[in-house]
C-alpha cells in the first residue's frame, strides 16, 4: 500500500486552505458565560491531551504484515508492520474521538471497539497463498512499500495522513494571553522500517504556519528514547542566518546531550516567515496585508544500526517537541538562560537546569513528581497539540482572542478534564466557534 503520496496530496490540500484566507477584524462577538479563560476551573490533574493511546494486541497463526485502519478510510492506516512470533504487540496514538478501528490481516478485516485503550483480536484460521517478494525482505510486494529495496519495507506515519498541530505560548514562566498562537507548528512523522520492523530512517516534517509573538523562538524534539551514538546524520533543518545560539554536533544533532537525541528544526522563525508589511506578527493580524504561505521544513534522521524497532522500543508519538523561547538571549555557556517549553508534564532536555524557573513566577512545576509547565491561574499549559486525520486546527488571532474567545468550548472541555466536548476544536458551527477571532 503506497501512502506517500496521498500524505503528501492532503497536506498541500491543507497548506492551501491555511494560506488562502485572512479574517477581517473582529467587530463583536456574542461570548457567553463560561467562554473565557477567566471562567475556568480546571484540575491541577488534567493533562489537556486531545488525543489518547491505543494498545494493539493481535494473536496469528501465521506470520505476515498487519495493518491498523481507520474504520472511516482504508487510505487513514495507523500501523502497518510484520508480525513476530505470531503476534503484533504495538501502542499507535489517534485523536480522542475515535473510537473504533479496523484490524486487517492477509485480506480478512475485522472492526474492533477501543474498550479501555486497547484493542484486541485474533485471526486463528488464515492461510496464505504464495506471493511475490521482490526484494527477498520476507514482505510481499503487495504490502512492501519499498518492493525493489531490500533495506526497507514500511513508510508508518504518526499523525496518520494528515498534519497535527502544536500552539505555543512563548513567555514561560510568565503566563501570556492563552491565544496560543505565538508559534504555531505543523508536524508529521514519517517512520522508515525494514521487513524486521527496525527503524531505517525517520524523516520529521515540521510546517511553520503562525508567529504571534514578538520574542526569536527556536524549535526542536527530543526523543529520549534514541541515543545519538545510534544516529548517522540528522540533515535538513533550516538555522537560517541568525547568530547560531546552539551547538550542532558534526553529525547534525544539538550537541551535549546524553542518551536523548536532541534535534532542532529552526533557530528563528521569524526567518522561515518573512513578510512584508508592519502589522504585528505573522499571520496573526487581521489587519496583515497577505498570508504569509507556510513554511515546511523536513529534517531526516538516519539511524547507524537496527537497535531501534517500531512497533518496539520506539515510537514517534513519544516524541517530545518544544520551542526555545526568546532564544536572542540565549548563551550555550549559560545553561541558565536556556527557556525550553514542551507540552503539560513533558519533561525538558537534559540541557536545560530545572530548579531554576520551574516554580517560579506563574508555573507550578513540581519537578520532584514529574509535573511540568502548568500556570497558577487555570492550570493552563505553554503548549497545545490537535491532529485529526482530516481537519487541520484554526489558530486564534492576535489582540483580545484568548483560546477561549474563538473556540466557545474549549472552557467546558478543560473544566471538565476532558471529558465532554472533546470536538472543542474540531466542531463547527456557530456553538463551537466564533469566526471574528480565528486565523
Amino acid at each position: 500500500m503506497k501512502k506517500f503520496k496521498l500524505v503528501l496530496a492532503v497536506a498541500v490540500l491543507s497548506l492551501a486552505m491555511i494560506t488562502g484566507c485572512k479574517k477581517d477584524s473582529p467587530t463583536s462577538a456574542v461570548i457567553n458565560s463560561g467562554d473565557y479563560i477567566a471562567d475556568m476551573n480546571v484540575s491541577p490533574d488534567f493533562n489537556w491531551k486531545t488525543d489518547m493511546n491505543v494498545i494493539i494486541d493481535v494473536d496469528l497463526n501465521i506470520d505476515g504484515t498487519v495493518y491498523v485502519l481507520s474504520t472511516e478510510s482504508d487510505d487513514i492506516v495507523y500501523l502497518v508492520a510484520s508480525s513476530v512470533n505470531k503476534q503484533l504487540n504495538a501502542k499507535i496514538n489517534v485523536n480522542n474521538s475515535v473510537t473504533e478501528l479496523k484490524i486487517r490481516f492477509n485480506g480478512e478485516d475485522k472492526v474492533l471497539s477501543i474498550e479501555n485503550e486497547t484493542v484486541s483480536c485474533s485471526f486463528a484460521n488464515t492461510t496464505k497463498s504464495a506471493m511475490a517478494d521482490s526484494d527477498g525482505d520476507g514482505v510481499d510486494d503487495l504490502d512492501d512499500d519499498y518492493p525493489a529495496d531490500i533495506t526497507r519495507a514500511y513508510d508508518n506515519f504518526w499523525p496518520a495522513s494528515n498534519y497535527g498541530t502544536l500552539a505555543f505560548e512563548d513567555m514561560w514562566p510568565h503566563e501570556g494571553d492563552f491565544d496560543y498562537n505565538d508559534l504555531v507548528v505543523g508536524f508529521q512523522y514519517q517512520t522508515v522500517t525494514n521487513g524486521s520492523n527496525q527503524v531505517v530512517e525517520i524523516f520529521c516534517y515540521f510546517d511553520v504556519r503562525a508567529i504571534g509573538g514578538m520574542y526569536r523562538n527556536g524549535f526542536g524534539v527530543q526523543f529520549a528514547d534514541i541515543d545519538p551514538t545510534d544516529v548517522t546524520s540528522v540533515a535538513g533543518y533550516d538555522m537560517g542566518v541568525s547568530e547560531n545560539y546552539v551547538s550542532l554536533h558534526a553529525n547534525g544533532y544539538e550537541d551535549g546531550h546524553t542518551g536523548e537525541l536532541v534535534v532542532l528544526a529552526f533557530e528563528d522563525a521569524w526567518e522561515i516567515l518573512v513578510k512584508g508589511d508592519t502589522t504585528f506578527g505573522v499571520n496573526v493580524e487581521p489587519l496583515q496585508n497577505d498570508p504569509v504561505e507556510s513554511d515546511t521544513i523536513t529534517v531526516t534522521i538516519t539511524m547507524a544500526n537496527t537497535n531501534y524497532t517500531y512497533p518496539g522500543n520506539f515510537d514517534a508519538e513519544d516524541s517530545n517537541p518544544f520551542i526555545l523561547a526568546n532564544i536572542n538571549v540565549y548563551d550555550p555557556t549559560d545553561a541558565n538562560l536556556r527557556r525550553e517549553i514542551h507540552l503539560k508534564d513533558e519533561a525538558p532536555t537534559d540541557l536545560m537546569v530545572t530548579d531554576t524557573l520551574f516554580g517560579d513566577f506563574h508555573d507550578t512545576s513540581v519537578v520532584a513528581n514529574g509535573e511540568y509547565y502548568y500556570s497558577i491561574a487555570y492550570h493552563a499549559p505553554w503548549a497545545l497539540m490537535m491532529h485529526d486525520v482530516v481537519l487541520d486546527f484554526d489558530w486564534t488571532i492576535e489582540g483580545d482572542s484568548s483560546i477561549a474567545r474563538g473556540y466557545l468550548k474549549f472552557t467546558s472541555w478543560a473544566n471538565s478534564d476532558g471529558l465532554s466536548d472533546t470536538d472543542w476544536w474540531s466542531g463547527t458551527g456557530g456553538l463551537y466557534r466564533d469566526e471574528a477571532y480565528i486565523w
